[in-house]
C-alpha cells in the first residue's frame, strides 16, 4: 500500500515529467522552425525550376551511432516535407562516402554522368567537421570539387566544428583544402579568385554551409 506521502511524490514526479516533455516538444518545434527558416526557404524557392525533380543526400549515416542515424532520418523527413521523398516524381537519392557503406551505393563522384540529373547536393549533418574524424573530413572536402564541376549546389546541413590543436591536421590545412576544391569546382585557376567580389558571390551561391 502506498502512503499519502508516496502518492504525493509520484504525482510530483509525473508533473515534472509532463513539464519536461512539454519543454522538449516546444524546443523541437523551435528547432524545426529555425531549420525551415534557414534552409527550407533556400531549397523550396523556385524549387522545380532551379533544382529539378531530384536531390542528392551525400553520405547519410547508417552505422552504430544512434545519434548520427537519427540525424539521417531527420534529414530524410525534412526533405520530404519540402517535396523530395523516396518516391517519385520528386526523388531524394542517397549515396555514401564514408558513413553509409553497405546500405546505400557509393557516390562515385568521379563519374559525372551518375548524377547528371541532380542539381542540389545535401551534405549530411553531424558533429564531425574538423580533425576529430579526419578521414570523414578529408573525404567530405574532396567531394566539393566534383559536385561543383557537375553543376550542383552544395548545402551542408548543420555541423559542429572542432579542431584539436594537438592533432596533425590544422584548421588552416582544411581551409586551404576547401578553398582549392571550391575554386577548382567553380572553374577558377587560383583559389585567391575566391577573395574577389565576383568570386565570393559565386561561391556563396553554390556552397551553403550551416553550423550548430
Amino acid at each position: 500500500m502506498i502512503s499519502n506521502k508516496g502518492t504525493s511524490s509520484l504525482i510530483n514526479a509525473e508533473m515534472k515529467l509532463s513539464v519536461m516533455r512539454d519543454q522538449r516538444h516546444k524546443c523541437i518545434q523551435r528547432i524545426r522552425r529555425r531549420q525551415f527558416d534557414t534552409l527550407g526557404e533556400i531549397i523550396i524557392s523556385d524549387r522545380l525550376d532551379k533544382w529539378g525533380t531530384n536531390a542528392l543526400l551525400v553520405d547519410p549515416a547508417y552505422h552504430q551511432n544512434v545519434g548520427d542515424h537519427m540525424l539521417t532520418l531527420g534529414e530524410i523527413e525534412f526533405m520530404r516535407s519540402l517535396g523530395y521523398g523516396k518516391e517519385q516524381p520528386n526523388f531524394l537519392r542517397e549515396c555514401t562516402v564514408c558513413q553509409g557503406r553497405g546500405y546505400v551505393g557509393a557516390c562515385s563522384l568521379e563519374r559525372p554522368e551518375k548524377y547528371a540529373d541532380v542539381k542540389l547536393a545535401i551534405w549530411h549533418a553531424g558533429g564531425n567537421w574538423g580533425n576529430l574524424w579526419p578521414h570523414v573530413q578529408k573525404a567530405r572536402l574532396e567531394t566539393f570539387g566534383p559536385l561543383l564541376k557537375t553543376g550542383k549546389t552544395i548545402i551542408g546541413f548543420p555541423q559542429s566544428l572542432h579542431y584539436d590543436i594537438n592533432r596533425s591536421v590544422k584548421v588552416e590545412d582544411d581551409t586551404l583544402k576547401m578553398r582549392l576544391e571550391i575554386a577548382d569546382g567553380l572553374g577558377m585557376k587560383d583559389h585567391r579568385e575566391l577573395d574577389t567580389v565576383n568570386g565570393m558571390d559565386l561561391a556563396k551561391s553554390r556552397v551553403i554551409l550551416t553550423w550548430r
